[in-house]
């Protein structure tokens, strides 16, 4: 079955999810029913509430986990990774929208969206099973390792790369891994669902944001991921909020980092940001980029301040799943950190 339409059914589960869904990247109805499936080793487990989330696409033949996580491949691993190093459209570092024929085009044409094979099976131990739960924790996972990792039943609508850490300017050991996992954890459980939402959209958008290649897109994504991660300290903190809840763009990234330990990046600009502040209303508000109108300009500030605003989200993410790390403590170098968690 070719690898665009496949989801893999690992048959040595226990619990199995068949969803019949009609929407895409969290829009629509999900419809899901849950089976129990017995085999011969179902005694041992039965005293065990296990929770598994399938997930890909992760070429990487690793196992590992502690009391709680467990992260191995599934049984058709090898055959899910070959399916996409033949395709087409696997880049160096990306696998791009596959091209098909457009009916109404009359002309070939990147596809609107793709799912990519199912590599990896997240066991949690000693919770119940919960898509939303599994969902966000997949997604941390891929934040961890600097991919956009999508669970069973989820695709991409554009381009994902499928090297590690492309996505995320810091390195995660296993080590790591589950430590961030155990704090995403504990916040989602912890968390009202207005907060969720906002935690999962930051991350997902922080991750997602990469895949446009136009830096005023860039600038533009990463900006609202900020945005959200401000909305989201006021909800979490209400000491903060009463403070902070009415302030101007200008003053939000300085209070942020204070809030989470994360030096304010130079390239924002002195005391209230005001390099990214004008670039910013000058994108939002005169539809201008760089002193030019949108698409005809680019400078070297645009490009340093992407690559600041997606270091300091980054910085900010942790901070709100109070991963206590190092990096958190670095300033915007241009070189790969090591998480360093403490």
């Amino acid at each position: 079955m070719p690898f665009l339409s496949y989801f893999s059914n690992e048959c040595t589960m226990t619990i199995v999810r068949f969803q019949t869904y009609c929407r895409f990247m969290r829009t629509g109805i999900w419809l899901t029913t849950v089976f129990q499936m017995v085999h011969s080793d179902a005694a041992e487990e039965a005293s065990v509430r296990l929770a598994r989330y399938l997930f890909g696409w992760w070429d990487r033949n690793t196992e590992f986990g502690d009391e709680l996580f467990e992260i191995r491949p599934v049984q058709r691993f090898t055959q899910a990774v070959d399916e996409v190093r033949r395709a087409g459209s696997l880049g160096p570092e990306w696998f791009h929208p596959p091209v098909e024929h457009s009916s109404t085009e009359g002309v070939d044409l990147p596809c609107e969206r793709f799912a990519l094979p199912v590599t990896h099976c997240l066991t949690v131990t000693g919770h119940a099973y919960d898509a939303d739960q599994g969902d966000f924790l997949v997604l941390v996972l891929g934040f961890c390792l600097g991919l956009k990792l999508t669970p069973q039943g989820t695709g991409h609508l554009m381009a994902t790369p499928w090297k590690e850490r492309t996505l995320s300017p810091f390195y995660a050991d296993k080590r790591d891994i589950l430590v961030v996992l155990r704090h995403a954890l504990n916040f989602w459980l912890s968390q009202p669902p207005e907060v969720r939402s906002l935690a999962f959209s930051a991350i997902h958008w922080h991750l997602t944001a990469h895949s446009y290649r136009q830096q005023h897109d860039r600038f533009a994504w990463q900006y609202t991921v900020m945005d959200n991660i401000y909305r989201l300290a006021c909800l979490t903190d209400p000491a903060f909020g009463s403070l902070n809840n009415r302030n101007p763009h200008g003053r939000r990234p300085g209070v942020l980092g204070q809030k989470y330990g994360s030096p304010m990046p130079t390239a924002f600009g002195a005391g209230d940001a005001t390099v990214l502040s004008g670039l910013r209303n000058e994108l939002i508000h005169e539809a201008r980029w760089c002193g030019g109108p949108i698409g005809y300009s680019v400078s070297t500030t645009g490009h340093d301040l992407v690559h600041a605003l997606q270091y300091y989200n980054a910085q900010l993410i942790l901070g709100f799943l109070d991963v206590r790390c190092r990096f958190r403590q670095m300033s915007d170098p241009m070189q790969l950190q090591a998480l360093d968690i403490y």
